[in-house]
């Protein structure tokens, strides 16, 4: 998110910047002025690649913005279905929570996919920041391969505290999975994710 949070002003600076070099160009005749000028957007427009290079088309995650935009599009389903069915159940509001893991976390791409989709349904963007007391948390996990007992552990420790694995399944290299709060599943009656032997032999 805070990649999203610098792309805005730096936006406006961007056009600003152009309207007053605009505006040199019309008063001044120096040849001098208009080098600098195209130097400095040659330099302004090898930024903003480098920046859209990095965001987009070479983005720093192990997951395609296809996959990542299936992952997206299947925990807001969940979401959608899960608030139907378990407020029936428990007839208690839900308090939920989306979390992303990736090892450089770096969650930009994710987060920007969410809120289009959630925009697109009409639905509330989700909270992004683990609470106690979420009644649900979704989650969508890159692997670790590298120190996962360093990174990812103390991450997923903090999902687990309180909650059973609702669900969990994997699109392409992410893994998604649904915790809820033990008081709330057994109050809806919900039937727990057990992991299977390949699962758990890690085959």
């Amino acid at each position: 998110m805070h990649n999203q949070a610098h792309f805005i002003p730096l936006v406006l600076m961007f056009v600003f910047g152009l309207q007053e070099l605009a505006d040199n160009l019309k008063e001044s005749k120096k040849p001098l002025v208009h080098k600098m000028t195209v130097i400095l957007l040659a330099v302004i427009f090898t930024f903003a690649y480098i920046n859209l290079d990095a965001a987009i088309i070479q983005p720093d995650n192990q997951a395609g913005l296809k996959t990542i935009d299936l992952a997206n599009l299947k925990t807001l389903n969940y979401y959608v279905a899960d608030r139907e069915n378990i407020i029936t159940a428990s007839r208690s509001a839900l308090q939920s929570t989306v979390l992303t893991f990736t090892p450089n976390y770096l969650t930009a791409q994710y987060d920007f996919v969410m809120q289009w989709r959630a925009k697109s349904q009409n639905l509330p963007i989700p909270n992004t920041q683990i609470h106690d007391d979420d009644s649900l948390v979704y989650i969508i996990v890159e692997p670790d391969k590298e120190i996962p007992e360093q990174r990812f552990a103390p991450w997923y420790a903090k999902v687990q505290n309180g909650r059973l694995r609702l669900r969990s399944e994997k699109v392409g290299v992410l893994l998604l999975e649904t915790w809820i709060n033990k008081e709330l599943a057994a109050q809806s009656n919900l039937p727990i994710y057990e992991a299977s032997v390949r699962e758990q032999m890690c085959w």
